[in-house]
């Protein structure tokens, strides 16, 4: 039998793969808490408050996490919620998919990196949808400036079309994610403490509420009807693979190589392939990571966040 570990954090652990997830991980955790946006007890685990539309409220529930985990520290992080919003602000006056997606999510592993122990995981959500050679759907990310995704109204490029606008902009945020992933990867402070980094693609997935932010009928659709084409599409994948497979590589028993973050499910199977070419870029790894850090008000060195 596995060993257990011990303070286990995840987010998006309250429905949809990220349940599924959150189960298999707390039987292996002395303690899983589970931010939660609703009110109420979590379907498993230990929930704490959280909005990532909001700041102070990621900041209330990191400071809160680090007080339940003191003793223990932090083996487990897992950042897995997310959705694809229509085009608005959040209260701190950033883009909501930009916000939600990357933004509060940066955050929480800056406030939380002194309490993660030395050999620990951090597991971020991304999606194939960032590269464009997958032929997705959802249109691609056409660039990696932070401040223009934030803020798409400086973006003198941006979509015309409200829906291609809101699909890009969600993209664009997973690419965020991996971003974020080979940064934090390449991080002295990071390999001094033997920190697992990783970014993992469930790939399509209906029947979540990934979809809910962008109007009823589409959101149904997603949850409630795309998951009977899933039946027979190798393409989609059911919420109970996409979210077991998100726990096996939190929980170490899915490896990629050596130096290679990105985990993709694709029709079923586990790869390990290069991220898109964008993703790759030198100079968008480390802008994403220190211009997030200035959005912030945060040092660019992550051992003074």
């Amino acid at each position: 039998m596995a060993s257990k570990i011990g303070c286990s954090v995840m987010t998006g652990g309250t429905s949809g793969l990220g349940l599924i997830a959150a189960r298999i991980i707390a039987k292996r955790s002395n303690l899983l808490i589970v931010g939660m946006r609703g009110a109420g007890p979590a379907l498993v685990g230990e929930a704490l408050p959280l909005q990532l539309a909001s700041l102070e409220s990621v900041g209330d529930f990191c400071r809160q996490v680090l007080d339940r985990c003191s003793g223990s520290g932090i083996d487990l992080l897992v950042l897995n919620a997310g959705g694809n919003f229509a085009l608005e602000k959040t209260e701190d006056g950033f883009e909501s998919n930009f916000a939600v997606n990357h933004l509060a999510h940066y955050l929480i592993i800056r406030k939380l990196w002194s309490a993660l122990t030395p050999g620990a995981r951090i597991v971020l959500t991304t999606s194939g949808i960032h590269d464009p050679e997958e032929g997705a759907a959802v249109p691609a990310p056409k660039h990696a400036d932070a401040h223009r995704l934030a803020y798409p109204e400086t973006d003198p490029g941006r979509d015309e079309n409200v829906s291609t606008a809101a699909g890009r902009s969600y993209a664009a945020a997973k690419l965020c994610n991996l971003l974020t992933a080979q940064a934090l990867s390449r991080d002295p402070s990071v390999r001094a403490k033997h920190i697992r980094v990783l970014a993992y693609s469930p790939g399509p997935t209906p029947g979540t509420g990934l979809l809910g932010g962008r109007g009823r009928v589409i959101g149904l659709a997603f949850k409630y009807v795309l998951p009977l084409v899933a039946r027979f599409s190798p393409a989609l994948h059911t919420p109970k693979l996409a979210g077991s497979t998100l726990a096996e590589v939190a929980l170490g028993e899915i490896e990629p190589p050596v130096d290679q973050v990105y985990v993709l499910l694709k029709k079923g199977k586990v790869t390990f392939p290069a991220p898109s070419v964008l993703a790759r870029d030198e100079v968008a790894i480390a802008r994403m990571w220190s211009d997030s850090a200035k959005m912030l008000g945060l040092h660019e060195e992550i051992e003074q966040a």
